[in-house]
């Protein structure tokens, strides 16, 4: 079972939106951890803010979801990253 935040289709919009700003400032791979920008790059609710999980994404292609063996089922539940 899944719940979802937001729909595929409204996560790529914010995808390629912070994959052009970043693009635009120069920069070649963004690592958001904050827990807020989590939420908003993948639907992903942190949690354990004091632990280390992050969405790392480029200019282009497919982004990451690095987490914890232990968070794996809320990420898989409420994340729309495909599990790798």
């Amino acid at each position: 079972m899944t719940d979802r935040a937001f729909t595929d289709e409204e996560f790529r919009g914010r995808l390629a939106r912070a994959q052009a700003a970043i693009a635009a400032a120069g920069i070649d791979v963004c690592v958001a951890v904050a827990p807020d920008h989590l939420y908003y790059l993948c639907g992903y609710d942190a949690h354990t803010h004091f632990s280390l999980q992050a969405f790392v994404f480029g200019q282009k292609g497919e982004p990451v979801f690095i987490y914890r063996d232990v968070d794996e089922t809320n990420a898989v539940d409420t994340c729309w990253v495909k599990q790798t």
